[in-house]
Order: C-alpha cells, then structure tokens, then sequence
C-alpha cells in the first residue's frame, strides 16, 4: 500500500507502458511459436518450394526473436528506472520522518530496527517491485492469450483440461503466497537480530 501511495504519475505511466511492451513480447513469442508450425509443416510436406518456404519462415523467427529481444530489454530499463525511482522516494520519505522523531520516539524504536528499515528493508522492496515489473505481467498475458488461442484452434475437451489445470495452478501460486508471508516477518526479525549482533561486535 505505501509503495502504490508513493507512486508518481510518471511511475503509473511507465508501468502502463511496461503492460503494453509485455502484450508486444508475447504477440512476437506467439508469431514464432505460429512459425514453428508452418514451418514444421513445410518440412514434413516436402513440396517442392518447400526449401524457399522453410528459409522464409526461418527469417522471419529471427526477426520476430530480435524484437522480442529488443522489446524485452527496454522492459527491463524501464522497469529499473520505475522500481529505482519508487524506492528513492519512499526511502527519502522514511528519512525525514526518522529525523521528526523525539528523543522519546527513538526510545520505542532499536537502532537496530531502524537500520534494517531503511537498508536492507528498502532493498527488498526494490529488488520485489523490479521483479514484479518485470515478470507479473508476462504470465497471465500468455496464460489469457493461450486460452483464447485453444478455444479458436483446440478441441473443447483439450481446452477444458487446460482451463481446469490453469486454475490449479494459480490456486498453487496463491497458497504458496500465503505460506512464505510469515517466513518473510521470521527473516525481518532475524535480520534486526543480526544487525544486534554486529553491532555489538
């Protein structure tokens, strides 16, 4: 929530900007995914332009495969300028009200504490938020454009046993979720115990 609060509008556009960078990756992933197809069928029909046809189909798997490179690489600038930009904010926001605190503030805080709020709390939020830029909208892309794609092309039984496991899936990535919530309040806590540690060292 603090992370979406802090948000410029400039962040808001980048991220609509990585959504519809995302749906051009995956229409190339799909176009070469549609190649292999044609080509495979080429291939097994041995006509005879089927060489040319072959060659051409190769070119254009390479080109689809350099724009989705090329596409995924300004993603990945993007989202690192986003996720930088966030963090920056929120960090400069936590260090000014650190020092509005009162001296009876500091006293219901650790020092401790406070170090890992500010380091290496800040770097996970960023590393997490960069991550999700990054991936979070790739998969349920092509999750959406693969039913769509098996409801035009596929059998309905087919299409119904991919739609059954996709759920169970999801289902999986969602109790995973909720299981690692708690490992991560373990990990803050023993890092501030770490931090303890080091500095009485």
């Amino acid at each position: 929530k603090l992370l979406f609060k802090n948000m410029k509008a400039k962040n808001w556009v980048s991220v609509i900007a990585i959504f519809l960078l995302t749906l051009g990756e995956v229409y190339f992933m799909m176009q070469i995914v549609g190649y292999i197809s044609l080509l495979t069928g080429a291939v097994q029909n041995s006509r005879q332009n089927g060489v040319a046809e072959i060659w051409w189909y190769g070119l254009y798997m390479i080109i689809c495969a350099i724009l989705r490179a090329a596409i995924k690489v300004i993603i990945r600038i993007v989202a690192s300028a986003t996720a930088s930009s966030c963090v920056t904010g929120i960090r400069q926001k936590m260090y000014e009200r650190g020092n509005e605190f009162a001296i009876s503030d500091f006293a219901s805080f650790s020092t401790e504490s406070l170090i890992t709020r500010t380091t290496n709390d800040m770097q996970n939020v960023h590393i997490a938020w960069l991550t999700f830029l990054k991936t979070a909208f790739l998969a349920p892309v092509v999750m959406v454009w693969s039913v769509i794609l098996l409801m035009q092309y596929a059998s309905a039984s087919l299409s119904i046993v991919t739609a059954i496991w996709l759920v169970v899936l999801v289902s999986a990535v969602v109790v995973l979720l909720m299981m690692l919530t708690p490992k991560f309040k373990v990990v803050q806590k023993l890092t501030d115990m770490l931090n303890v540690a080091s500095r009485e060292n």
